[in-house]
C-alpha cells in the first residue's frame, strides 16, 4: 500500500491518500482521487509516497490514475512556479506551462528592475486560470550556464560597488546606512539598498557613482523589515529568519495577534531582530481566532454547581478554563463540560476537582 500527501485543488485541502499499486509518484505530481462518497477529485501530490502494510486511518482518499499536464490544462487549471529572486530573497511566482520543471532550477526572470536569475522552490502548483497571483513575474528562460557565470562575476562587481558606495556617502555626510548593493544579471543597473530615518537627497551621489560604474545606478531606500529580508541572520528561536529564509514575503502583523494567542505583551520577547512584531505571531493566529471562540471570555460568570464564578483564565492548550466562585476557591474546567442554558443564558459546568487551595489562583 502506498500512501502520500495530496491537495485537493478544489477544496485546497490536504488529505492523505493511498494507492495499491505503484504508479511511480513524485513530488508535484497531479492524479484522481476517490474520496469516501466515491466522488472523483482532482489532486495534487505534496510528497513522495512511502510503503505501509495496511492504509493509516486519516487516509480518507484513494488514489485512481495520473493525469498529464496537458490534461490538467483542460479542466481550467495553469501552472505557477514558486520562486525566491537572488537579491531580495522576495517569494515571487512564475507562470510555466511545464510542471517538469524541479526544485533548485535556476531561472532567469523579469523583474521591475530588469531580468534577474530566481530558484524554484519546488515543483509548479496549479491554479485557475481565472486566478491572478499578486506578485507574478514573466519567465525569460531557464538560466544557461553562460547565465550563471555571468551572475558569478556580478556578485565580485557588487562587492566593489558596496566598498565604493560606502566611500562616497562618507564625502558626502549623507545620514544613510548601506546595506547592500547587487549588479542586475546583464549588468547594465547597479542596485543599492540603504536605510535611513528620513529622506536623503542623494543626486549627488549617484552622479558620482554613475561616473565610476558607467552604467545606470538606482538607490532605494527600504525600511528594516526589508533589511532583515535581505540581509539575513538568526532569530530569537536560533533559527534563519523567516522572512529570509521560508516566508519571503512580509504580511500584516498587529499587536492584536499576541494578545489573541495570549502572550505576554513585552516588548522584547514579542519583537524581532529588526525591532518590528515577530512575523510568527501570523503563524498560529487564525487556529488561536477559531478556538478562542469556544471558550468563554475571561471574566464572564460561570455557575459551578451551585457556585457562582467568574473566569479568571484560560488555557488553549490543555482546553482548561479556571474559574474563581465567590468563596474564593479555584478550580479548572474543561471547556467542554460548560453548557449554556438557552433561556437564562447562564454557563454552567459540573463541579471538577478542586485544584488550589483558598486565595490561591
Amino acid at each position: 500500500m502506498f500512501v502520500c500527501e495530496t491537495r485537493i485543488l478544489e477544496r485546497d485541502a490536504l488529505v492523505q491518500s493511498y494507492s495499491e499499486e505503484d504508479l511511480e509518484l513524485r513530488h508535484g505530481d497531479f492524479i484522481y482521487v476517490m474520496d469516501q462518497a466515491n466522488t472523483r477529485l482532482l489532486a495534487q501530490v505534496r510528497n513522495s509516497p512511502t510503503w505501509s502494510e495496511t492504509p493509516p486511518e486519516d487516509a480518507t482518499t484513494r488514489i485512481s490514475e495520473k493525469l498529464s499536464d496537458p490534461e490538467v490544462r483542460e479542466q481550467g487549471w495553469r501552472f505557477i512556479l514558486p520562486v525566491r529572486v537572488a537579491y531580495t530573497a522576495e517569494l515571487a511566482w512564475v507562470p510555466v506551462q511545464s510542471t517538469e520543471i524541479g526544485m533548485g532550477t535556476r531561472l532567469v526572470v523579469k523583474t521591475e528592475h530588469g531580468n534577474e536569475l530566481a530558484t524554484a522552490l519546488e515543483r509548479p502548483l496549479a491554479i485557475r486560470s481565472s486566478q491572478q497571483h499578486p506578485s507574478e513575474l514573466s519567465l525569460v528562460r531557464l538560466a544557461s550556464d553562460e547565465d550563471l557565470d555571468r551572475a558569478k562575476k556580478n556578485v565580485d562587481q557588487s562587492q566593489q560597488a558596496w566598498a565604493i558606495c560606502r566611500e562616497k556617502i562618507e564625502k558626502h555626510r549623507l545620514p544613510m546606512n548601506l546595506v547592500k548593493a547587487h549588479t542586475l544579471l546583464e549588468g547594465n543597473k547597479i542596485l543599492f539598498f540603504f536605510t535611513s530615518e528620513g529622506r536623503v537627497d542623494f543626486r549627488n551621489l549617484v552622479k558620482d557613482l554613475a561616473s565610476v560604474f558607467h552604467t545606470r545606478i538606482e538607490l532605494r531606500q527600504i525600511g528594516v523589515r526589508d533589511r532583515s529580508q535581505i540581509v539575513g541572520g538568526c532569530g530569537v528561536c536560533g533559527l534563519t529568519l523567516c522572512c529570509h529564509s521560508c516566508k519571503g514575503m512580509i504580511q500584516s502583523v498587529s499587536i492584536k495577534m499576541a494578545k489573541e494567542q495570549n502572550l505576554a505583551l513585552n516588548s522584547t520577547k514579542i519583537s524581532g531582530v529588526c525591532g518590528k512584531l515577530l512575523c510568527c505571531l501570523a503563524y498560529e493566529y487564525d487556529a488561536y481566532h477559531d478556538l478562542n471562540k469556544l471558550f468563554p471570555r475571561i471574566g464572564a460568570k460561570i455557575w459551578i454547581g451551585e457556585a457562582k464564578g467568574i473566569v479568571k483564565d484560560v488555557n488553549i492548550q490543555t482546553g482548561a478554563v479556571r474559574v474563581m466562585t465567590e468563596d474564593h476557591q479555584y478550580f479548572d474546567v474543561p471547556y467542554e463540560s460548560i453548557q449554556i442554558n438557552k433561556l437564562t443564558g447562564k454557563k454552567y459546568a459540573d463541579p471538577p476537582k478542586k485544584k488550589g487551595d483558598k486565595d490561591t489562583p
